[in-house]
């Protein structure tokens, strides 16, 4: 059986929105588009490493051609999340045909991205309610946008009303536009902040000194080409990187791999990554 816990994969920076705010999407404007890699290749290495729980991110993940024959190659007994904004995507991955095509058995959780600057609420709704009526359970995921953070109490309600759960990631500190929320707007986003992502705005939460974390032994991130790193605060350090999934001598990391590349700045995990591995920490004196 695997040692690994969770996986957080990014299975394409290519998206159909254009967010100010996000720095995960490819632009293909300034770069060549990374091209997708076949789904039986991902299939056959994600049954190999197993993980109990999948994180199905990106980018758009249903862009990704032939996406439901890769969710339901995936082995039952990992658990699979996706992240979607809802947008408009190829018919044949059309949410539809999702709801249709996938069991809410095979799909823990969705989380449904509301972007208000390039989604209209009622597409975004109709959508959400397709897939809630069909058995999925749903998180709408909402952005502390400076320029939206004094929507998140309305768009919260709308949620309630719906029946969905809601979660608030918090713009801070700037990632894309460099701005820093004043006292009373960050009062505002630590109403609607749930622990998970409290860091964001109070990096004095994790003691400021290094630590031991099991990621790359019990959690891993993964690119669009199949890279595998311990996680996304550490990608560029050394042991950050670990090899490519698909190759078939990918292998985790063991102990003493672990205690050899140990954390300098835990308190700049990525929250993706922390809500996984933050248990295991161990800091060191």
């Amino acid at each position: 059986m695997s040692d690994l816990k969770s996986a957080v994969w990014y299975i394409t920076h290519v998206c159909n929105n254009k967010c100010p705010y996000c720095h995960f999407v490819q632009d293909p404007e300034s770069a060549p588009i990374e091209p997708f890699i076949d789904s039986a290749r991902w299939v056959e290495a994600w049954n190999k490493l197993k993980p109990e729980r999948l994180d199905i991110t990106g980018g758009e993940p249903f862009l990704q051609p032939k996406f439901f024959d890769l969710l339901n190659g995936l082995d039952s007994s990992i658990k699979i999340a996706i992240t979607t904004s809802l947008q408009q995507i190829p018919s044949e991955n059309s949410y539809a045909l999702f709801g249709q095509r996938i069991s809410p058995e095979k799909v823990d959780t969705m989380t449904l991205s509301y972007h208000p600057t390039m989604q209209d609420w009622d597409d975004w709704k109709g959508k959400a309610l397709w897939l809630k009526n069909r058995g999925f359970y749903l998180t709408c995921n909402f952005v502390g946008f400076p320029e939206q953070e004094w929507l998140i109490e309305e768009i919260k309600q709308r949620c309630a009303d719906m029946g969905i759960r809601f979660h608030l990631d918090p713009y801070y500190p700037p990632s894309k536009i460099p701005y820093t929320p004043n006292k009373e707007e960050k009062q505002n986003l630590m109403r609607f902040t749930e622990k998970d992502r409290t860091l964001t705005l109070n990096e004095a939460e994790v003691p400021h000194k290094p630590c031991y974390c099991d990621a790359g032994k019990n959690h891993i991130q993964v690119n669009p080409r199949g890279d595998a790193f311990r996680c996304g605060t550490l990608s560029d350090t050394e042991g950050g990187k670990m090899g490519n999934i698909l190759d078939p001598d990918f292998r985790l990391y063991t102990d003493e791999e672990i205690t050899k590349y140990p954390c300098e700045i835990p308190w700049r995990c990525q929250s993706c990554d922390r809500d996984k591995t933050q248990k295991s920490w161990r800091f060191l004196e």
